[in-house]
């Protein structure tokens, strides 16, 4: 019981670590846009554009080609940008690209022979969605504090990769690594800006669910992001 209440601990201290790094990233990357945007002729603010980064956490990603083989990673790292298409009054439309990633370890068992010893072998996967995204947003509240709904549809990128310390034999009985495949979504989003007066910069925040076809089955993916963006939002 000890090493589980530990074993939480270490976990949760590695996700607001990892959330804190992902925050950093996003004010380095949204102010060096900012500043090469700032020196430029700003026609895009006009005309209803704006451009960003994000980054965020998914916090619950449900693939059914690794789920059902309990191989699944429990989250994801993300990191991306948007562009402000167009925005008028309420309404914008909006794409983005986003990267969201994870490297992890699964202790694979082989299988049940009469008469062997079961032996358990240390696999390194690698799990990468390619993701982009075509959003519509409806602001409830504007103001210098923001509330706003949306939704639209995706395209996904699934990538699989594992490795293991030596050769294997029985590994491929066990486990069935999926291909690399495309995939297509819809999402819906909710989420609240904030940003000064008269100022073209403004600091979002959103969770967004995702509903993924996956060669037929359904998928899921729940992420938690926050962002920047310089002009229209």
């Amino acid at each position: 019981m000890t090493m589980t209440m530990r074993q939480l601990r270490s976990r949760d201290r590695e996700f607001y670590w990892r959330l804190k790094m992902q925050f950093r990233r996003i004010l380095l990357l949204g102010s060096m846009i900012a500043l090469c945007l700032a020196l430029m002729p700003r026609p895009a603010a006009a005309l209803g554009m704006g451009f960003g980064a994000r980054a965020g956490i998914v916090f619950d990603y449900d693939n059914p080609k690794l789920d059902s083989q309990g191989i699944a990673p429990k989250d994801l790292s993300m990191l991306g940008g948007q562009i402000t298409l167009f925005g008028l009054g309420q309404l914008s439309v909006e794409g983005s690209i986003e990267y969201a990633a994870k490297s992890y370890t699964r202790e694979i068992v082989s299988p049940d022979v009469g008469g062997i010893d079961a032996t358990t072998v240390a696999a390194d996967f690698s799990v990468r969605d390619y993701g982009g995204f075509l959003t519509g947003r409806f602001k409830i509240v504007q103001g210098i504090f923001g509330v706003h709904l949306g939704g639209g549809l995706s395209i996904h990128r699934f990538t699989y990769k594992v490795d293991l310390p030596h050769e294997v034999s029985w590994f491929d009985d066990v486990v069935e690594v999926p291909d690399n495949k495309w995939h297509s979504g819809i999402h819906g989003l909710v989420g609240v800006s904030l940003g000064p007066p008269m100022s073209p910069i403004r600091v979002f925040g959103e969770v967004r669910v995702v509903k993924i076809s996956v060669d037929g089955d359904a998928g899921q993916q729940a992420t938690a992001l926050i962002g920047l963006t310089f002009g229209s939002f």
